[in-house]
């Protein structure tokens, strides 16, 4: 099964909320399970739409519980978000970030380290 690491700017404009719908309507046409990280914005996106349309998701953060209402969530024992988030591309199979059209620092850092890793991945800049 492939998986798949969706992660994204903390503030979700409407166009990233329909990359982040379109994604996960692929994911569940294909077959994909998808991990994610537990901030507002797109990561809350992605959790709300797996849930919604029955999609296997992971949500992965540094606290004992998620910061953005995850039903299925994992506590990682690293030191930071930027662990936790490399963390994550190396579980994932393929990565797309979603992001502004100046990129966010956090975002651009998953994507530049998928990029390092050789993974399979997409940056999709929006409005």
């Amino acid at each position: 099964m492939t998986t798949v690491l969706i992660s994204g700017s903390h503030d979700a404009s409407d166009s990233m909320i329909a990359q982040v719908h379109e994604v996960v309507m692929q994911a569940k046409e294909s077959g994909w399970t998808i991990i994610c990280g537990d901030s507002p914005g797109v990561d809350l996106q992605v959790v709300n739409d797996c849930e919604r349309l029955g999609v296997p998701y992971m949500c992965y953060g540094l606290k004992d519980y998620p910061r953005n209402s995850a039903l299925k969530y994992m506590q990682l024992d690293v030191e930071d978000y930027a662990a936790r988030d490399r963390w994550m591309v190396d579980e994932a199979d393929c990565v797309i970030c979603i992001t502004t059209h100046e990129g966010t620092r956090g975002t651009m850092d998953v994507y530049d380290y998928a990029v390092q890793c050789g993974k399979e991945r997409w940056l999709k800049k929006c409005e």
